[in-house]
């Protein structure tokens, strides 16, 4: 059929005036109401076909008091990690209503005085949180609780925080990270096995260390505090760290890395000292981000299924959207070990 296009924007009114309806009809047939007869909805759709009219979904479901849209509030997209989520959060949206919206913190901006701001602003059925818990200030937490409890719109975390236990959340095991890979240095024969931390004053950083100081106990290793040293997950931290085990004449047979941007560190401090990884030490790092295959020898990691994590976000809150009630649920992750180069035993 043959479309028209009107000087004027067509709205409900216009449309309702051609059809010979009411304006109220008009809007139970563009919400897909049943209540419409049959006789009714052709002659709207003739109208609607001739203008080759979209109505504005966001004004509708603003009116309604709610959208269909699900507010995602991330860090910044240049991470490879923080892409991937996204990726699978869009992926758990497809099958369903809603529509995923992602806004990015600005790093000199105070959260909640921004971006959280402009999801609360367009009325969210729920919003996922991808931002990092050392850059949220101590009130952000209670202020993402008190959106759920207060304002109808359910909040789900990506990654735990301190102390939470009013949020959903969908975290990969930590403690689980650690011990896996420590285990996987220990039954490679790379014994002492050293570890450059994350901030053990983020949850995040202090799981993975316990891992990797349970592994030692279970392997009946000795604990020895000369082979730790306590980064922030930079490279930069990688590269002291390095440098300092050097220093104090205590390189270890392996480090554990507990991301994999420490050990890109470990890597260039390497390089400087003359040190060649595996022969002289092996190393693991965490996250399989991109760079892991581009260095060399190859970086072993533990991989995180970052897709899987987005749609298990999506799936978490549709379901407490659907049963706003139910008990707080927390979802662990598995991470699983990607055997490469700076791992493989050469002597």
């Amino acid at each position: 059929m043959t479309t028209k296009t009107l000087k004027e924007p067509l709205n409900i009114r216009r449309i309702a005036e051609e059809a010979g309806v009411s304006v109220s009809t008009v809007s139970r047939f563009l919400s897909g109401s049943p209540k419409v007869k049959d006789k009714t909805r052709t002659r709207i759709h003739r109208v609607v076909e001739k203008y080759d009219f979209r109505p504005n979904m966001l004004a509708q479901s603003l009116a309604r008091g709610q959208s269909n849209i699900i507010g995602v509030l991330a860090m910044e997209i240049a991470n490879p990690c923080t892409h991937q989520v996204i990726q699978g959060i869009v992926s758990g949206c497809l099958d369903t209503k809603y529509t995923a919206l992602t806004a990015f913190i600005e790093p000199q901006v105070p959260i909640e005085k921004s971006a959280l701001n402009m999801l609360v602003s367009i009325k969210p059925s729920g919003i996922i949180v991808l931002s990092e818990p050392e850059a949220e200030s101590p009130e952000f937490v209670e202020q993402l609780a008190n959106l759920s409890e207060t304002r109808n719109i359910p909040v789900v975390l990506a990654g735990d925080r301190e102390g939470n236990t009013r949020l959903d959340c969908v975290t990969y095991d930590s403690r689980l990270v650690g011990y896996t890979a420590t285990r996987h240095l220990i039954e490679n024969g790379f014994e002492p096995v050293g570890c450059i931390t994350g901030s053990l004053r983020s949850l995040n950083g202090r799981l993975r260390y316990e891992g990797y100081r349970e592994a030692l106990v279970d392997a009946n290793i000795t604990y020895n505090q000369e082979l730790v040293y306590e980064g922030h997950f930079r490279k930069i931290d990688g590269y002291q760290g390095l440098h300092h085990f050097h220093r104090i004449g205590k390189i270890p047979r392996s480090i554990f890395c507990c991301n994999d941007y420490t050990a890109i560190g470990v890597y260039l401090a390497a390089e400087e000292i003359g040190l060649r990884i595996p022969e002289d030490f092996a190393v693991i790092g965490c996250d399989n981000i991109d760079l892991t295959t581009l260095v060399r020898p190859k970086l072993s990691s533990l991989n995180f299924d970052n897709a899987k994590n987005g749609e298990s976000l999506v799936e978490l809150l549709l379901k407490r959207i659907e049963s706003p009630d139910s008990d707080i649920c927390k979802i662990l992750l598995k991470p699983s070990v990607i055997q490469r180069d700076s791992t493989m035993q050469t002597r």
